[in-house]
């Protein structure tokens, strides 16, 4: 009977929810994020979104040697007899 109160209580779905919202929120924030960029018709909100800077930080070094590492691959290619 205890733990059906405690279910059944604000305190329990106060604590569900903030456990959840932690647990999620990292993964569906950055999928709010990408959802704007890749359609930005659909009115995502993201006001309540934070920024992760060192998630945006390590992104653009990836896209940073991405874009070396194809520019590097391109330069190689030039001259070469294509067979």
């Amino acid at each position: 009977r205890i733990i059906a109160a405690f279910k059944e209580s604000d305190d329990f779905l106060e604590a569900v929810r903030g456990s959840a919202s932690s647990y999620f929120s990292d993964g569906f924030d950055f999928c709010k994020r990408q959802l704007a960029h890749q359609y930005p018709d659909l009115g995502v909100d993201l006001e309540d979104v934070e920024m992760d800077h060192e998630l945006l930080a390590k992104e653009e070094a990836e896209a940073e040697k991405k874009a070396a590492e194809e520019g590097a691959a391109g330069v190689e290619g030039v001259g070469e007899a294509v067979v």
